[in-house]
């Protein structure tokens, strides 16, 4: 309808000239209630408003609801929208990544390095669950940086397991011996998800500049 042409002209107007307060306004009192619109063109128009307010505060985070309950109810979003959709999943889990890095293991007793690791393999195990979100909506744009995530993670745990902590009448290289298994794996797991990310960017042409990665 040309009536919703012209406002959506007006939308692109305001967006552009940075006039965000009118552009919420047009999206929210006019756009979102006067016309029949696709869960595609209302996750679009609902990632604006989550822009203008920086992804921060209320309006944002209605939006953001918003935009995930129209996913969750639609099936066929593609494109633009999915795009939109795997941003706001990954802004939402994107800080586990700072919580998990700090996360040092501890020597001293045998005792104290394993509770160490149990505790870094179970922050682990929550790093895997919340960049799964982002995977599973699969948007392959912000897919790439979660499998780069995630295989950072992984990889950061082989190095931290590969220069152990002092133990306390045992040799280090026993130690490392003892963890190589463990480091194995953590390479493993890291090099599969660094693969799935480089496969990602080759299908997709999903590379986004952010993520080089380690593509091995």
């Amino acid at each position: 309808p040309r009536a919703q042409v012209f406002v959506e002209t007006m939308i692109s107007s305001a967006e552009r000239q940075r006039d965000y307060t009118k552009m919420v306004q047009l999206i929210k009192g006019s756009y979102l209630k006067r016309f029949k619109l696709s869960p595609a063109q209302m996750i679009v128009a609902n990632f604006k408003i989550y822009n203008a307010y920086k992804g921060r505060g209320g309006n944002a985070q209605t939006a953001a609801n918003d935009i995930m309950g129209l996913f969750a109810r639609s099936k066929d979003i593609s494109g633009e929208p999915l795009r939109y959709v795997g941003e706001i999943v990954y802004q939402k889990v994107n800080g586990e990544l700072e919580r998990y890095l700090p996360i040092k293991l501890r020597g001293g007793t045998p005792d104290a390095l394993l509770a160490s690791i149990q505790k870094k393999a179970q922050a682990l195990e929550k790093v895997k669950a919340t960049y799964n979100q982002v995977i599973k909506t699969a948007d392959s744009f912000r897919g790439v940086a979660a499998l780069h995530q995630l295989g950072y993670a992984h990889e950061s745990f082989a190095q931290m397991m590969e220069s152990p902590p002092e133990i306390k009448g045992a040799k280090t290289e026993d130690v490392k011996a003892k963890l190589a298994p463990q480091v194995a794996e953590l390479k493993g797991a890291a090099k599969n998800y660094y693969d799935k990310g480089r496969q990602l960017v080759d299908k997709f042409k999903a590379y986004n500049g952010d993520w080089p990665g380690k593509i091995y």
